[in-house]
């Protein structure tokens, strides 16, 4: 957009400024648009101009500054607090705008702790209004609303579940902090970053039970499981990086499996927190509070908790590194796939990690791979072997010990696309579980997870034979599986 410039007769005037006020409100407000977009359109439609500053001016002179303010979030959290003691549900106008309850939470999330502190400690238990401030800020019962509406869960309403993830947001980032700046993490040239080789083992063999679980093997997953659980003691002792994050990833997947299983975990790892550490110890901070949310609140605030943990992992080192091995790459997809990891989040820091470890053409062939996987399941078989293929190429041309996620991405995109043909599949299936094998080892939870799902695959098809060879494969490697899962790196 080209600059406003004045005209010869100059700025508009006060008596103009006030003739178009209501124009400048619904551009600005109502129609939520930039202040750029509101100048252009008031100097191409209306031949008025203003200056940057006279429209900043204006806009805190009417009232309609769409910025949240912490005396706004503080008169919101007071005014809650009052409707809620009488039981009743409220949706938040600020100058005359309905704001959504994620919005309250992106401002608090990006608070720093001296800001949020008082924002709480200028929100009294009473219900004695701010006279200067309930003229912006009001809260109402919602309008009734038809009944295929999108449910808002009552929780939302309720001012603890503002303050509960907030806090348990400052505790991370100064427990990140204090963890990078005394040393207690050290980071590595060679891998870009933390070894944080614990934590994505112990969550790869724990998604690895959860998934033997849904796959029928019921005692052998709850075996793996129970080893999980008494390994978690060891990592409370001696927590690396990564450690809140899979413990957050751990909760919710289990949850989604069954929400039994989320529960009793987090039951589990917050009464263990409180045995094996201090009360004033961070965890145990950190669990006191999400005790109080349960499963539900902490799937609904994780988002916010995991990126304020990723962006002051940031501050440090590039979390999505590829050089840092496929672990962590892992790690951050499986939170995208739990709703922990926003989409664009996911994909800016995959392009901060090709950028920084100087693999950009990694990034592009990944691009390539995550088509030929949508190509797969949607049907479309000569598109995804063309991707493959193409790939494949790329990764002739590199050391055979590189990349072993995308080779193991191209087995099974191949499987998918062969599924549909069960008289052809057999041979790709077993390339697969050999590759698995082949780059991460016999007993290792990559090779479990793929062996015992392409059993249950050809068991579904009533191929008795494939299925029966998958399972004395999986048997062989049992002990070993359960042996690796008990390791703990120092």
């Amino acid at each position: 957009m080209a600059p406003i410039t004045p005209p010869p007769e100059g700025w508009a005037t006060a008596s103009e400024w006030q003739a178009q006020k209501e124009t400048i409100t619904s551009l600005y407000r109502d129609q939520n648009k930039t202040l750029k977009e509101v100048m252009q359109l008031m100097a191409d439609k209306h031949s008025f101009y203003g200056s940057v500053k006279m429209y900043k001016s204006h806009i805190r002179k009417w009232g309609i500054d769409k910025n949240m303010k912490a005396r706004d979030a503080a008169e919101i959290i007071r005014q809650q607090k009052a409707r809620a003691a009488l039981g009743k549900s409220s949706v938040v106008y600020i100058r005359g705008k309905r704001i959504e309850p994620s919005k309250m939470q992106q401002y608090l999330a990006r608070a720093s702790a001296t800001v949020t502190t008082q924002i709480f400690d200028d929100s009294p238990d009473d219900d004695s209004p701010s006279p200067s401030r309930t003229n912006f800020v009001v809260c109402r019962t919602p309008s009734p609303e038809p009944d295929d509406a999108v449910f808002i869960p009552p929780r939302l309403d309720d001012p603890n579940d503002l303050r509960v993830p907030q806090e348990c947001m400052h505790i991370l980032r100064n427990y990140v902090s204090g963890g990078f700046e005394t040393g207690q993490w050290k980071l590595d040239a060679q891998i870009g970053g933390p070894d944080t080789y614990n934590s994505l083992a112990w969550l790869g063999n724990l998604n690895t039970a959860r998934d033997l679980i849904q796959g029928k093997r019921i005692k052998q997953g709850f075996h793996l499981l129970g080893i999980c659980l008494d390994q978690y003691k060891l990592h409370l002792r001696e927590p690396d990086a990564d450690f809140w994050m899979v413990t957050y990833a751990a909760a919710v997947g289990l949850g989604q499996s069954d929400a039994k299983l989320g529960d009793m975990f987090i039951d589990y790892a917050a009464k263990l927190t409180n045995v094996v550490l201090p009360s004033n110890h961070p965890f145990a901070l950190l669990w006191s509070r999400l005790l109080t949310l349960r499963l539900p609140g902490i799937k609904q605030h994780g988002a916010a908790v995991i990126k304020s943990y990723v962006d002051t992992c940031g501050r440090y080192f590039t979390p999505l590194n590829p050089m840092r091995t496929h672990g962590p790459q892992g790690m951050y997809y499986a939170l995208h796939m739990l709703g922990l990891l926003s989409l664009q989040d996911f994909e800016l820091l995959s392009e901060q990690g090709y950028i920084e470890s100087g693999v950009i053409d990694y990034g592009k062939q990944k691009v390539k791979l995550r088509q030929g996987a949508i190509a797969a399941i949607s049907n479309r078989p000569d598109e995804a072997v063309e991707q493959c293929d193409e790939v494949g190429q790329w990764l002739d041309t590199e050391p055979k010990d590189l990349w072993s996620d995308m080779r193991l991405e191209i087995h099974w995109i191949r499987f998918r696309i062969y599924a549909t043909r069960p008289q052809e599949v057999w041979p790709v299936a077993k390339k697969l579980a050999e590759y698995c094998k082949e780059a991460y080892g016999p007993g290792h939870y990559n090779t479990a997870y793929t062996i015992s799902t392409l059993e249950s695959y050809f068991r579904s098809i009533s191929n008795d034979a494939a299925a029966e060879e998958l399972r004395r494969d999986f048997e062989s490697q049992w002990k070993l599986l359960c042996k690796k899962a008990r390791y703990f790196k120092r």
